[in-house]
């Protein structure tokens, strides 16, 4: 919902709707993060995968998520309404091409999570491929 939301903006030019989408989309996102963070509080923990510079994925999603709540809100109190109208907004070559990139983003990531674990709930440490298992037998 983040990047439909910037989508939007890029598509149709900067809106008020589009930003409630952003804030919407960065909530749940923050939410679900922070929940997975709450997962691994314990001390001893190792925390699930590798860490990145320090922190696990799951922490680097929370804390982007609050730093998109927090410019989508510094952006929204610095709202003035635009003097052009967004009906003769026209969208430039290199959103066209940002936007296909981020819409090909998501589509490998649902094949790629979908070969991983196809019909069935993810397990916890997958060792293999769900679909390439389907190969083997």
């Amino acid at each position: 919902m983040v990047m439909f939301g910037f989508m939007l903006n890029v598509r149709y030019g900067p809106q008020q709707p589009h930003y409630g989408i952003i804030l919407f989309g960065a909530l749940f996102g923050a939410t679900a993060a922070l929940r997975q963070v709450s997962l691994h509080l314990l001390p001893g923990d190792p925390g699930y995968g590798s860490p990145l510079l320090g922190m696990h994925y799951y922490t680097w999603a929370f804390v982007i998520f609050v730093m998109t709540i927090i410019g989508v809100a510094v952006l929204l109190s610095l709202w003035h309404q635009p003097k052009t109208t967004t009906s003769n907004y026209h969208m430039k070559s290199i959103g066209n091409i940002v936007c296909k990139l981020a819409v090909a983003v998501v589509i490998i990531n649902i094949v790629s999570t979908f070969i991983m674990t196809g019909p069935h709930v993810t397990p916890a440490d997958p060792h293999s491929y769900w679909l390439f298992d389907q190969f083997k037998k």
